[in-house]
C-alpha cells in the first residue's frame, strides 16, 4: 500500500464506516492501561508539550492532557493527522489543543519543535514507513508512549490460515493497518531509537469482555470467537508470559528518546 492509498482511507469515509464511534468507546479502558506509565513521567511546574499523532476522535488525548494537567503542567497539546474531520472531532474533545497539523507525523517536526511527550496510541501500524517518525520521535521528544496492536501471534496466524490467507488483507481494508508485527520485532525496533522504559502487553479479551460497543457485542454473538476470548483469557492468566506470542493483544510501552 502506497503512502496515497493509505491516506486516503482516512479522508474519504472508508474508515469511520468501518469505525463509526472513531474507537471513543475504547477510549477509557486505553487511558487505565496507560495510567502506569504516566504515572513514571517526571513532571515540573511550568510548560508540558505533548504531541498527539493520530489521536482519532481526540478523547484519549484529552484524558491524558488533564492528567498532566492534574499534576500541575501547564498543557499544551498539539494535534496531528493525515484526517482534517478526526481533527475537527480532537478540537471538539480535547479543550487542551493550541493547534492542529493536517498531514502526517513529519509535518509536525519539520519546524524544529520539541515535545516533552509524544503520544501514539493504535497509529504506527497505519504508517506505510513509521521508521523516519520514530527517528523524528527520537531527536524532538523527550518520551513517548505508544500502543501497537501485535498481530503476529498463533492466535492470528491460525485466524489468517482459517481465512485463506484473507485476514490481514481484511484488517488492512477495514482498520487500514499496513503492518502486522510480532511483539519481539516490535520490542527490536523500538530498542533501536528508544530507551524501553515500560512494556505492558494488554491481552484483546480484557477489552472486547469489558468494553461494550457495537463491534464487541457483534463478536461475542459469534460462538467461536467467545470460546477464542474464553481460551486466550486462561492463557493470559496461567502463562503470562506466552500470552504475547500465542493471543491477541496489543503492546502498550513508555520509552525514553536516547537523546534526550
Amino acid at each position: 500500500m502506497t503512502p496515497t492509498s493509505a491516506r486516503d482511507i482516512y479522508n474519504d469515509g472508508t474508515y469511520l464506516q468501518y469505525n463509526p464511534d472513531a474507537h471513543v468507546s475504547d477510549s477509557f479502558f486505553k487511558f487505565a492501561q496507560l495510567l502506569p506509565l504516566l504515572d513514571r513521567i517526571p513532571v515540573s511546574p511550568g510548560q508540558f508539550s505533548i504531541l498527539d499523532i493520530g489521536g482519532g476522535a481526540g478523547v484519549l488525548g484529552h484524558l491524558v492532557s488533564l492528567y498532566f494537567s492534574h499534576r500541575g503542567a501547564d498543557v499544551r497539546t498539539i494535534a496531528v493527522d493525515v484526517s482534517s474531520s478526526m481533527l475537527d472531532l480532537q478540537r471538539s474533545n480535547n479543550p487542551f489543543i493550541v493547534e492542529t497539523i493536517a498531514g502526517d507525523a513529519a509535518t509536525a517536526f519539520a519546524r524544529g519543535q520539541k515535545f516533552d511527550l509524544t503520544l501514539a496510541i493504535d497509529v504506527f501500524e497505519h504508517m506505510p514507513n513509521y521508521q523516519p517518525t520514530l527517528r523524528c520521535i527520537q531527536n524532538c521528544s523527550q518520551w513517548l508512549i505508544c500502543n501497537m496492536p501485535i498481530e503476529r501471534n498463533l492466535a492470528d496466524v491460525l485466524r489468517n490460515t482459517y481465512m485463506g490467507n484473507r485476514y490481514y488483507a481484511e484488517q488492512t481494508r477495514s482498520l487500514g493497518h499496513v503492518h502486522f508485527l510480532s511483539y519481539g520485532r516490535h520490542l527490536r525496533e523500538f530498542r533501536e531509537y528508544f530507551d524501553v522504559q515500560c512494556l505492558r502487553f494488554s491481552p484483546y479479551w480484557q477489552l472486547i469482555l469489558q468494553v461494550s460497543s457495537p463491534d464487541h457485542r457483534q463478536q461475542l454473538q459469534n460462538r467461536l470467537r467467545r470460546i477464542e476470548l474464553l481460551i486466550s483469557r486462561a492463557i493470559s492468566t496461567v502463562a503470562p508470559w506466552a500470552a504475547p506470542w500465542v493471543i491477541q493483544g496489543s503492546c502498550y510501552s513508555l520509552s525514553r528518546s536516547k537523546r534526550a
